[in-house]
């Protein structure tokens, strides 16, 4: 089985407050009500990959923006911070072998004021007309942030106007110690004709021939899906039966989509760690049983370490009931938010399914 990050403690991140996850396995399903911080969870196990890594953390930053296509990095920063705190992020991963992993980023902010020619190089434009114009300046907030990985250092700012995602920062070390591959797939993750990863499935004969097992429960005429290079972007298509020409995947429903997605980004990462926030999003029942049976199926397959949260009764039962053999290597956490504090109950897959089946109990 594939264990790579053992444990977690969260101090505060968001709206967490000092969560301890512990002896994680290979497959780790998390539940738990809305706003119990599964999303979160998810979101620091991503960063743990690379803690110095602005473009980890601008993609976390700007996943839960209302502006995520123009975002203004100033706000989605702060708002990864807690509320009402200091502006505080602290966590601690426990990679087994890997060793340990802290990490601490906070931020201060000041007011200044800068040139309307740094302005405009901040957030990609060029000057236009005569160069020798007075320049004029505008006041402006900062954010100084810095974020400390072990023994690791790196600082950077944010000024409030900047739509451009921060890049220019200062490290005394270029990478973290631990460096475990990691992808996080979000519920609506490919479902916009983004089939990234998709090169590495089709080319193996194997991964192809068992994809086109899932997507026929999608379209049971489904023969094999091909690539063509249209106009310098590459555009998968999918053959089928009942057609004489392929079919574009991406006249397809959202369930065929996300089921491409996932399986695509498992044969990407092999060796690594993937997360898929709200898993069932997208897939209809019927199709559950095959879908995720062989999601738990490929990530032992590729040594991977797999998370997952649901909001499904379903989906849990259908992961819970996979192969005997499988079993043995699943934990569910149920997430707990009361009063403002954080607690979880792990429970293994047998437990679970005697507390579930036997007595009744509510897992999510």
């Amino acid at each position: 089985m594939a264990i790579y990050l053992n444990n977690l403690h969260i101090d505060c991140y968001r709206g967490i407050s000092q969560l301890d996850l512990e002896e994680f396995n290979h497959v780790n399903i998390l539940v738990g009500d809305n706003n119990a911080g599964k999303t979160s969870v998810m979101e620091i196990i991503c960063t743990l990959q690379d803690p110095l890594s602005l473009n980890v953390w601008n993609e976390i930053a700007a996943k839960k923006s209302d502006l995520y296509r123009g975002v203004m990095y100033y706000t989605a920063y702060q708002n990864i911070f807690p509320i009402d705190r200091e502006k505080k992020i602290q966590f601690n991963g426990e990679f087994g072998e890997l060793g340990s992993l802290s990490v601490c980023m906070t931020a201060e902010g000041y007011k200044t004021s800068i040139s309307e020619r740094e302005l405009n190089r901040l957030n990609g434009f060029m000057r236009t007309g005569k160069q020798n114009i007075e320049d004029t300046y505008v006041d402006t907030n900062v954010l100084e942030l810095c974020i400390r990985a072990n023994t690791q250092i790196m600082e950077f700012e944010i000024y409030d106007f900047q739509r451009r995602p921060p890049r220019k920062a200062i490290s005394k070390l270029n990478k973290n110690e631990v460096g475990i591959k990691t992808v996080f797939i979000e519920p609506r993750d490919g479902l916009e004709n983004d089939f990234s990863y998709m090169s590495k499935v089709i080319l193996d004969a194997e991964y192809h021939a068992q994809l086109i097992d899932i997507l026929r429960e999608f379209d049971p005429a489904i023969t094999s899906i091909i690539a063509v290079e249209e106009m310098g972007k590459t555009v998968y298509y999918v053959r089928t039966n009942n057609h004489s020409s392929a079919v574009p995947i991406s006249v397809y429903g959202d369930g065929l989509k996300k089921a491409l997605r996932m399986f695509a980004v498992l044969a990407f990462n092999k060796g690594g760690i993937v997360l898929i926030d709200e898993v069932e999003s997208s897939i209809h029942t019927s199709a559950m049983n095959k879908v995720f049976s062989t999601l738990i199926k490929w990530a032992k397959k590729l040594n991977i370490q797999l998370f997952v949260s649901t909001h499904s009764r379903e989906a849990l039962d259908t992961m819970l009931n996979c192969k005997e053999e499988y079993q043995k290597g699943i934990n569910v956490y149920t997430l707990y938010r009361n009063e403002q504090k954080n607690y979880v109950r792990k429970l293994e897959c047998q437990q679970a399914l005697d507390l579930q089946n036997r007595m009744g109990m509510e897992l999510r």
